[in-house]
């Protein structure tokens, strides 16, 4: 295969986890809260933040998943049989959700008392306090897996991967299928199978699930851009294209999403009711999704590898698990200090992702078996 291809994938992986963390700092920010995060900066004018969130969100993801199917059959293909790649995965993905869902979300959840506390400027250092009132939001929340809820996904995926590789039935199913369904015509199911499940959320939005029980509007969503991520290897094997024009998918890009973030801003939330309004916003939101995850692969396309440090790579696993509680707990450092806005977003951005990197370079490595 093209190395050139793998390059461009492997940029889109870094570029995927560097939004990832630019998502993740905005949130207090935003004007809307969403209540997945344990307090919020005030920003009541300025909704910048909430664009920036939107966008990442509704497209992001979409990558990430579209990575993990390409690069599960990339790596199956480097294997030496299946069980061998079976291992490989379970140490690489099992083995490093567990730990994290045992030591990390705990952390997470402890992170609300504290910030009600510090919101309410009743700060006292209360840890029964804060320990049972974590426990509670753990019960309500009934096994939360908070922002590991795509490993649980990965893993389910991986679990049909596995199943499909497992049997001779249907061992060739995925190559013989990307002959059938060329690019083109994947593009058009993946836009037609997303607007459908875009259809059953309440405001054309995929959530992602907080608790451990998969959504399924969700769950078939981002399963179909992993199947399409692994039809995609077969595609760049064969060296087949598109035909993209790059321009017109960047102006589609924006003219979709300006569209879809007009339409959330002022349509209110009764008229979701109408079903000409919610098909229209459907409409633009898909294709806002699909034409922004599409830009995120063309962009990482134009970044020379070489002038990228390895550990940006190596680190982005790993970064989408420690990055989020890291990052609210110094964030809260700010808060409780009450550190001016501009600065507390500045240093939110740089100090959590060279903390995680740091700690990736210490023991991360060892951990995640690279």
């Amino acid at each position: 295969m093209n190395q050139h291809r793998i390059d461009t994938f492997d940029n889109t992986r870094i570029m995927a986890s560097l939004l990832n963390v630019v998502l993740h700092t905005l949130v207090p920010f935003m004007v809307y809260s969403t209540g997945m995060w344990p307090f919020s900066y005030g920003n009541s004018e300025i909704l910048l933040p909430d664009i920036i969130v939107f966008i990442i969100h509704n497209s992001n993801m979409n990558v990430f998943f579209f990575m993990s199917g390409f690069f599960s059959v990339f790596l199956l293909n480097k294997s030496k049989n299946l069980n061998s790649f079976i291992i490989n995965r379970f140490q690489k993905i099992m083995i490093p959700f567990l730990i994290a869902w045992i030591l990390l979300l705990p952390l997470i959840l402890l992170s609300f008392p504290i910030a009600q506390d510090i919101s309410n400027q009743k700060f006292l250092f209360n840890f029964p306090l804060w320990l049972h009132k974590a426990w509670l939001l753990f019960l309500k929340y009934k096994l939360p897996t908070g922002h590991l809820w795509f490993m649980l996904y990965w893993c389910i995926y991986f679990l049909i991967f596995i199943l499909l590789n497992y049997f001779e039935s249907t061992k060739k199913l995925l190559e013989k299928t990307s002959k059938i369904i060329l690019p083109s015509t994947g593009i058009f199911l993946l836009i037609l199978f997303s607007f459908i499940c875009r259809m059953y959320t309440r405001d054309s939005i995929i959530l992602n699930p907080l608790g451990a029980i998969p959504e399924l509007h969700s769950l078939i969503y981002y399963l179909l851009y992993f199947l399409i991520g692994c039809l995609s290897y077969y595609w760049v094997l064969n060296n087949l294209k598109t035909n993209l024009n790059p321009k017109q998918i960047v102006a589609f890009s924006i003219l979709s999403t300006v569209i879809t973030l007009v339409c959330l801003h002022f349509i209110k939330q009764d008229h979701f009711n109408s079903f000409p309004l919610k098909f229209t916003l459907v409409i633009f939101s898909t294709t806002s999704s699909i034409s922004n995850s599409i830009c995120i692969v063309l962009l990482s396309k134009k970044i020379k590898s070489n002038k990228l440090p390895k550990i940006l790579l190596d680190s982005t696993y790993w970064v989408y698990i420690v990055h989020i509680p890291i990052l609210i707990f110094i964030q809260l450092l700010f808060y409780y200090f009450n550190l001016e806005m501009s600065w507390s977003l500045i240093l939110s951005l740089i100090i959590p992702y060279m903390l995680c990197l740091w700690f990736y370079s210490i023991f991360g490595r060892q951990l995640m078996r690279r």
